[in-house]
């Protein structure tokens, strides 16, 4: 868990660092590969499976994100991902845009530039 003050980050394996969080974000415990390994991955994260009562450990309406795809039931719960705190849906909604944007700055920026008019910005590209 990461906590801000602005300029600096803590790092706990402790789920006291979930309070008065504005987010709770976790990935997926097995990725691509990695499938021979998921009897001792899903014991070793067990303890940090996002639930309800995690949820409301933050002390206040925090948001659920997650990169996708999640494993229901593993890293999260039913409960979690499928209540109106999950914001995952819009989440990947807006990779998509970014990275449609990121295309486009890489493919054809002169393009890009004349189309937000931002020629007349110094040192552009």
């Amino acid at each position: 868990m990461a906590v801000s003050d602005a300029s600096r980050y803590r790092w706990t394996d402790s789920l006291d660092g979930l309070k008065g969080v504005d987010a709770v974000y976790t990935d997926t415990w097995v990725s691509m590969g990695q499938e021979d390994e998921t009897r001792e991955r899903v014991q070793v994260f067990q303890k940090y499976q996002v639930t309800p009562e995690v949820m409301a450990m933050t002390g206040r309406t925090a948001y659920f994100m997650h990169c996708l795809p999640a494993h229901r039931n593993h890293e999260v719960t039913d409960a979690v991902i499928d209540s109106p705190a999950s914001v995952v849906f819009e989440q990947a909604e807006n990779r998509l845009h970014v990275q449609k944007a990121l295309m486009l700055l890489l493919m054809a920026p002169r393009e890009l530039e004349r189309y937000l008019q931002l020629d007349k910005w110094a040192g552009w590209s």
